[in-house]
């Protein structure tokens, strides 16, 4: 291995200049990997892993900033200039000989300079944005290594206590370790000592800022509030459903200001939701319709105010961000492109604006509402640059009527820092649970605990506490072996969502980090981009949505390019201008899935249509991978519904006792001689059936739909629920789809609600 890396370095000095950065990543990516491959620590992205290295053999300081330049030059995207090659040769040769532990080899002697680049006094050039590592720190200062620009000094002195006296770091103190990643932000120089206005720990883990602002509650916002909102059952009652349907008629008025008709959106919306409206208790369609008549209007008087002073040709729905400064993701409800509008929506009560009163801050805003566009107005800050005298940011609350359902919102700066600080505590405190384990904190998961602000008042005891422990109590009255299962498989599943985040080493699986981490010629070579699409077409998928559905022309990627997407992906689509890189931290991302993949264009389905057409324009447009937390927060809550099912059912999953099968039950009929062993043994099942066979052997095809015909079979609505079951499954194969005489009931039809209970109750698990 220490050859062939030696030699790959003097294939650098002699390779085109278009490549030679690829070939140096490649070559670093590589040395990393072969020092770290017996570490049982995790590194998120390629600074770190050099940083520790350096660290781990001593490579002395002048080098490790040499090292750590050539390290940024092989990240960029245009050539190295050919002064630089050689010194970056000479560092990456001094790293792979420090990490393989031997000498540099002669050959490879002769063709780099004998000595370093001279580095004196190079000063930091952007003090509004440091990426560093943590090396080591005391009660006042953290010293920290600077990773993303050019610097003499290997450590700079980051000065955390002596702030302004509105700037508060000292919560940083218990949660510091060495190499620990932070952003440094908005900073000031005093007497050789860099002071922040906000520091991000960890920004590489994204947090999604709906997230953050939900864990800002009436009692206080401790960081264990992350977790415990992850554990909680999905929301399914009226109030959720008025509120996406409230959602999804601003969307509409906003595409159709003209012929705008509420029918429309009640038939969408159904179809959407037809779930969720049929399992919701307690739904009363009649109070349901009232109420949304009355947010419709609301947002229609609304929205003609809103764009007598902004253009309602730009506006756009639902875009998306990352912002890689400050840890954070999201998605707007309202904005317009030129970034001059940012409007936020919620449908439900604001006590304050009900009773006339003010909050802490001195407005009507409800905290978490407030919190939330503070930090969509954060990011536009630090990814666009942006003024607060150049933005307007404002909360929708539908509910209420003109004015009171449209309120404006200052940038409160202490409430953004507080928001962040939020962020920094969940973020460390998952970094610290995927290492030291959830058991040591599943202690700590107590109302008490949460309840910061130690409220005892009688709203706090009648509505917000019994929930909490309703929540929480059954943590607390596991056996043994229950306890030692919870725990273990809450840690791994927070590992796992760790490393889909920040990833473990550059070139070993993907992370999201990955969109700002990964060079661009890397992602071109690994096939996780494609760069310079044009939009063919702009379509809508039927004639009450936006412009939701785009074809893209692929000109050539490469001669070895692979794609490395499939039909349905997560994407992010965005444009770019012609002479820049791609960057999803510099541009407004459209969320969506990829259709149709060909091999001179594409099509994309936007998770939101937009009605202007010529929003969805630019220079060029790049597709890359979006990340999403349903995956880790949906294991978290099925870990819960786990331990608060019954003990029959605990002990069923935990192999405490065999699965119950009923041998006296038979077929009402036979349905194929190769599939009725298989319905019959399904049928007598009392627990589960699991099937499980390689693709192609009829499993949705013919057993699937065999299962749910004898499941159903003598129920009145056995047939109804067979065709809808029927129909899904077959989609892929329509000219097997069985035919029925019966039809499938509607979301409005009294028999829909059993009808779904019915489908949703049976024990099939098909793999």
């Amino acid at each position: 291995m220490a050859h062939e890396l030696f030699v790959r370095i003097a294939d650098i000095l002699s390779a085109p200049s278009e490549t030679q950065a690829l070939i140096m990543h490649e070559t670093l990516v590589i040395a990393c990997h072969e020092g770290l491959k017996n570490t049982r620590h995790g590194f998120g992205n390629l600074s770190s892993q050099v940083e520790s290295l350096c660290r781990q053999h001593h490579i002395a300081p002048q080098d490790i900033v040499a090292i750590q330049k050539m390290r940024r030059h092989s990240n960029s995207t245009a050539p190295i200039l050919p002064d630089d090659v050689a010194y970056d040769c000479r560092a990456l040769a001094i790293f792979v000989s420090a990490v393989v532990q031997e000498a540099i080899p002669s050959f490879l002697v002769k063709m780099i300079p004998a000595r370093g680049r001279t580095t004196e006094n190079i000063q930091i050039m952007n003090y509004r944005y440091i990426r560093c590592i943590v090396r080591e720190w005391d009660d006042k200062t953290i010293q920290v290594a600077v990773t993303n620009q050019d610097s003499s000094e290997e450590l700079l002195t980051v000065d955390y206590m002596d702030t302004p006296e509105y700037i508060d770091f000292s919560y940083l103190r218990p949660m510091l370790r060495e190499g620990m990643q932070l952003n440094l932000l908005d900073c000031t120089v005093t007497r050789k000592k860099v002071v922040p206005r906000l520091v991000v720990v960890e920004p590489d883990y994204l947090i999604d800022i709906s997230t953050i602002a939900n864990c800002f509650e009436s009692y206080g916002h401790h960081p264990l509030l992350f977790t415990v909102n992850r554990l909680s059952p999905r929301l399914s009652n009226k109030y959720f459903l008025l509120g996406n349907f409230a959602g999804s008629a601003l969307d509409d008025i906003i595409n159709h200001p003209a012929e705008y008709d509420i029918k429309d959106t009640f038939r969408s919306n159904f179809r959407e939701k037809a779930l969720d409206y049929a399992t919701c208790p307690g739904f009363d369609a009649a109070s349901f319709k009232q109420d949304a008549e009355r947010q419709v209007e609301n947002i229609k008087e609304i929205v003609d105010e809103i764009f007598r002073s902004f253009d309602r040709q730009k506006a756009i729905l639902e875009p998306s961000f990352v912002c890689e400064r400050l840890g954070i993701q999201g998605r707007v409800d309202l904005m317009t492109t030129d970034l001059k509008l940012l409007v936020e929506q919620k449908s439900g009560k604001n006590y304050f604006i009900e009773r006339k009163t003010r909050n802490e801050h001195g407005s009507l805003h409800v905290e978490k509402h407030y919190v939330q566009l503070l930090l969509y107005y954060g990011i536009l800050q630090y990814n666009f640059q942006l003024s607060p005298k150049n933005t307007h940011i404002e909360l929708l609350y539908s509910k209420y009527p003109l004015p009171d359902g449209l309120l404006e919102v200052e940038p409160l700066q202490k409430l953004i820092r507080e928001a962040i600080r939020f962020r920094n505590q969940a973020v460390a405190t998952e970094f610290w649970m995927a290492e030291n384990g959830f058991e040591k904190i599943l202690p700590l998961l107590t109302p008490q605990t949460l309840n910061t602000e130690k409220h005892d008042d009688d709203f706090y005891k009648r509505y917000l506490l019994p929930p909490l422990i309703a929540l929480l109590a059954p943590l607390h009255q596991l056996s043994d072996l229950e306890r030692a299962y919870f725990t273990r498989m809450m840690t791994f599943v927070i590992k796992e969502q760790l490393v889909s985040k920040v990833g473990v080493q550059e070139g070993v699986g993907s992370s999201n980090a990955d969109l700002w981490n990964m060079p661009l010629a890397e992602k071109k070579e690994t096939g996780n981009i494609y760069t310079g699409l044009t939009i063919i077409e702009k379509e809508r998928s039927n004639s009450f949505n936006g412009y939701d559905t785009i074809t893209l022309s692929v000109p050539q990627q490469g001669e070895d390019f692979l794609p490395n997407f499939r039909r349905g992906d997560m994407i992010y689509l965005y444009a770019y201008k012609k002479k820049e890189a791609p960057d999803v931290r510099k541009s407004i991302l459209f969320k969506g899935s990829l259709q149709e993949i060909h091999g001179d264009k594409l099509v994309v389905h936007l998770n939101d249509g937009q009605q202007n057409p010529n929003l969805i324009s630019g220079d060029y447009f790049a597709i890359e991978h979006a990340g999403s937390d349903i995956g880790g927060t949906s294991a978290i809550r099925s870990l819960h519904t786990f331990i608060t099912s019954s003990e029959e059912r605990r002990q069923l999953l935990l192999g405490q006792r065999v699965p119950r099968s009923d041998k006296s039950l038979t077929l009402s009929r036979s349905y194929h001689l190769d599939y009725d062993e298989i319905v019959l043994k399904a049928k007598q099942a009392q627990d589960y059936f699991l099937l499980i066979g390689p693709p192609g052997t009829g499993k949705t095809s013919q057993a699937l739909q065999f299962l749910v015909r004898e499941e159903l079979a003598g129920n009145i609505y056995s047939q109804s629920a067979a065709a809808c079951i029927t129909n899904v499954s077959m989609s892929n194969n329509p000219s097997e789809t069985i035919n029925t005489q019966h039809s499938t009931p509607t979301p409005n039809h009294p028999s829909f609600s059993l009808h779904i209970q019915i489908v949703l109750s049976m024990r099939f698990v098909i793999c």
